[in-house]
C-alpha cells in the first residue's frame, strides 16, 4: 500500500515536471488539476498562445492560481500569477456592477431615462431623434437599446463619411459618441430586442460618471469604481489601460497581434479601419474605459465574482436581477426569423452548463488580448486571461469553448 502510494506521488511530480518543461508554468502545483494543467498546456500549444494565467474558486475559496506560458518572450519573461492583462469587454461586467451600486444606493433608477440623467445635446448640425428619450438605464444593461448592430462608434469600422458626422477621427471620446447618437435612428422600440453593441455600456459610463460626481470624465469613473467597489474588497491594482507602448507598469504583460489576412469590408477602400496593433490605435481603450478598458489579474477577477455572488457588493435583490434575462426580450435567429428568448442578463451571458441549471459567462476581446469568466450554478468560478488569441472571431469562440470544456470536465 505504502509502496502504491509513493509510486502514485512520483508519477504526479513526475507529469508535473515534464507538463512545466514544454512551457514555463508557475503557481503552486496541485495534484487534483494535473489533468486540467496537461490539457490546458496542450491546447496553448496547438492553438500557439503565448501566455495565460488561470484562476479558481470553489466553496468561495481560492482553489487554484496558475500561469503558463511567457508574458513577454523577446524578454524571456515566463508568466505570473500576479501579471495584469487588459480584460476587454469583461469591462462592462464591472460597470453593471457599478451602475447597480449607484441603484442600491439610491442615487439612480433602472427606468430612468438615459438621456435625461446625461442632459447632453446632440453634435452641432444635428437633429434629436426624439425617440433616444426612452432608451432607459435597464435597455442599455440588457443590451436593448434600439440601435443597431451594424455601426459601433466606438470600435468600427467607419464609413468615411461618417468622419464629417461624428465632427472628429475616430475613435472619439464615449461622450461624442452619445451625442452622435441622438441623432440616429433606432431599429426596435427599446427594451424589446438584444443587439450587442458597445455603445450601451460606454453611455453607462457616463451615467456612473455623471451620477457620482456630475461630471463626464474617465477619472470620475475610475475613481466611483475603485471607491465603492474594488478598494473595499482590497483589489488595488486594476486600472484602465495606457494604450502607447512604454507606458504599462512592469506587471503588465506583453501582447501579441495575430495577423490575419484582412477582412474586405463593403466599399473597404471608403471605411476607416483599425488594423492588428495591439498598441496604439489612437487610446481606443482608453476612450472605450466602461465598455473595454480595465486591466486586471486573474486572481482579483475571482475575488471580485466571488464577493459579488455572496452578495457583499450589491444586495441579493440586485444580483437576482442581474443575472436573470428580462421578460419579452426577444432576438431574430436564422434564416426561418424565429423569435426565440436571448440569455443575457445585465453585463452576463447566461448559459446553461447542465440541462437544467444556467452558470454566468462573460469574455473579452481585443487584439492580442482575450479573457473569460465562467461562474457555475454551484458557485464554482473559473478565469482566464490570455495576451494573445486566435486570427478570426470564429476562432476565438471555438477557444473559449474549448476551454470552457476544459474548466467543466476537469477543473
Amino acid at each position: 500500500m505504502v509502496f502504491r502510494f509513493l509510486v502514485g506521488v512520483l508519477f504526479s511530480v513526475l507529469c508535473a515536471t515534464l507538463f512545466a518543461s514544454s512551457i514555463p508554468v508557475n503557481g503552486k502545483y496541485q495534484s487534483a488539476y494535473r489533468t486540467f494543467d496537461k490539457h490546458f498546456i496542450k491546447q496553448l500549444k496547438q492553438w500557439g498562445i503565448n501566455g495565460a494565467t488561470v484562476a479558481v474558486v470553489k466553496n468561495h475559496r481560492l482553489t487554484y492560481l496558475r500561469a503558463y506560458g511567457w508574458a513577454n518572450t523577446a524578454k524571456k519573461q515566463a508568466m505570473q500569477t500576479d501579471n495584469l492583462f487588459r480584460i476587454a469587454s469583461i469591462s462592462k461586467t464591472i460597470t453593471a456592477i457599478a451602475v447597480l451600486k449607484l441603484v442600491q444606493q439610491g442615487k439612480l433608477k433602472l427606468t430612468d431615462k438615459v438621456y435625461k440623467v446625461l442632459a447632453l445635446k446632440p453634435l452641432p448640425g444635428s437633429n434629436t431623434n426624439r425617440e433616444v428619450y426612452q432608451i432607459t438605464i435597464a435597455d442599455l444593461l440588457h443590451m436593448s437599446s434600439g440601435w443597431a448592430k451594424w455601426f459601433d462608434p466606438m470600435f468600427g469600422p467607419w464609413p468615411k463619411s461618417y468622419v464629417k458626422k461624428l465632427q472628429a477621427t475616430p475613435p472619439v471620446s464615449c461622450e461624442r459618441a452619445a451625442r452622435f447618437m441622438m441623432s440616429q435612428p433606432l431599429t426596435f422600440r427599446p427594451g424589446t430586442q438584444f443587439r450587442y453593441a458597445n455603445i450601451n455600456y460606454c453611455l453607462l459610463g457616463l451615467v456612473v460618471s455623471k451620477v457620482s460626481a456630475n461630471q463626464y470624465t474617465r477619472q470620475a469613473y475610475v475613481d466611483y469604481v475603485q471607491k465603492n467597489i474594488l478598494h473595499p474588497l482590497g483589489i488595488d491594482d486594476m486600472y484602465i489601460a495606457n494604450t502607447t507602448l512604454g507606458e504599462q507598469p512592469k506587471k503588465e504583460v506583453h501582447y501579441y497581434p495575430t495577423y490575419q489576412k484582412r477582412i474586405h469590408y463593403p466599399a473597404n477602400k471608403d471605411m476607416i479601419v483599425l488594423w492588428d496593433l495591439p498598441y496604439g490605435h489612437d487610446e481606443i481603450l482608453q476612450k472605450n474605459f466602461a465598455n473595454g478598458g480595465w486591466v486586471a489579474t486573474a486572481y482579483d477577477l475571482v475575488k471580485l465574482i466571488n464577493r459579488l455572488q455572496l452578495g457583499q457588493i450589491i444586495n441579493k435583490r440586485l444580483l437576482k436581477e442581474m443575472v436573470s434575462m428580462p421578460d419579452g426580450y426577444r432576438f431574430k435567429r436564422g434564416k426561418t426569423g424565429t423569435y426565440l428568448p436571448y440569455l443575457y442578463g445585465m453585463g452576463w451571458f447566461l448559459l446553461y452548463d447542465t440541462p437544467y441549471t444556467v452558470c454566468w459567462y462573460t469574455h473579452g476581446s481585443f487584439t492580442g488580448t482575450n479573457s473569460m469568466i465562467v461562474r457555475r450554478h454551484n458557485g464554482t468560478i473559473y478565469v482566464a486571461l490570455f495576451n494573445e488569441k486566435p486570427s478570426t472571431y470564429a476562432k476565438v469562440s471555438l477557444f473559449r469553448r474549448q476551454v470552457m470544456n476544459l474548466f467543466l470536465r476537469y477543473a
